[in-house]
Order: structure tokens, then sequence, then C-alpha cells
């Protein structure tokens, strides 16, 4: 299977395919990442945008962390206590987005493809969160920074 297609297996399990932006994934090393989007025309306006918006943007980012995660993962690239099954499939998505410091650099024209590099810098178990693993993400492309990243190993029993 080709890395594109494990992206989108990854990524049905939690998002409908028809919906998302991800168009292709290139792996350009071991953790790293090259990921192009297709943004449509933003809808939530009563006015048209010349350009992609910020949430479109931040939607990419979580996609992109979703499938590289799960790529991963599955690949065990990170040798962690960790099941794919039990985090990604069958909306049991425990990716949590915790914290940022980006910058949007790039002003991107709807229906154009552009790219974004996601390069794993690091999966730690979490010093503030028992059940959690925090990994450290860095991107380039039309953002660039940090991002973290907490993802719960496993869940608790229900009271």
């Amino acid at each position: 299977m080709d890395i594109t297609e494990l992206a989108k297996e990854i990524l049905k399990d939690i998002y409908k395919l028809e919906n998302i932006l991800l168009e292709r994934v290139e792996e350009k090393r071991e953790k790293e990442y090259l990921i192009f989007f297709k943004f449509p025309e933003y809808s939530k306006t009563n006015f048209p945008l010349r350009h992609v918006s910020m949430l479109q943007m931040h939607e990419a980012i979580l996609e992109g962390l979703t499938c590289c995660s799960g790529i991963i993962f599955k690949r065990k690239i990170f040798s962690i206590d960790f099941n794919y099954r039990d985090c990604f499939a069958k909306g049991g998505n425990n990716l949590l987005y915790y914290r940022e410091d980006i910058k949007f650099v790039k002003l991107i024209k709807c229906n154009t493809n552009v790219s974004l590099t996601f390069i794993f810098k690091s999966i730690t178990k979490s010093k503030e969160f028992d059940k959690f693993y925090s990994a450290i993400i860095e991107l380039e492309g039309f953002v660039k920074g940090t991002i973290e990243c907490l993802i719960r190993t496993k869940r608790g029993k229900k009271k």
C-alpha cells in the first residue's frame, strides 16, 4: 500500500473521505512527511473569501497530524506502549491537540494545491498527564512552528 493510500485509510476511520483536505502524502524521511492539501472555497461566510481561512488551515493541520501519527504508530517507528486500533479506529480518536506555537506565513488561494511538512521530533510519556504520550511536531510550509499533541494510550473505566 502506498503512503497516500495508508494516510487515507487512517483518516477514513475518523473522517468522511469526501470532506478531507488531504490530497497526497510523501515520506521525506522516517518521521518526516510532506502532505499536499487542496482547500475548497470557504462556505461559512456570507461573502466569498479570496483566500483560504485560518480555520481551514487548522483543519489541515489536524488532518495531517492524524494521518502522520497513524503512519508512525502503524509502522511502530517510536517504541511506545500503544495500540493503534485502540487510539484511532472506530471513532476512538485519542489524539488531542494540546498547544501550538505557530505562524501562518502564506496567503493561499482556494482550489490550489499547497504542502505542509510534519516533522516528528519526539514522542515521550507525558509528565503532566497520566496515560498520555506527548508528541512534539515541527511544521514547515504555509504554517511554521511547533505543535504538541497528547495521545491517550489507555481509556479509564467508566463509572
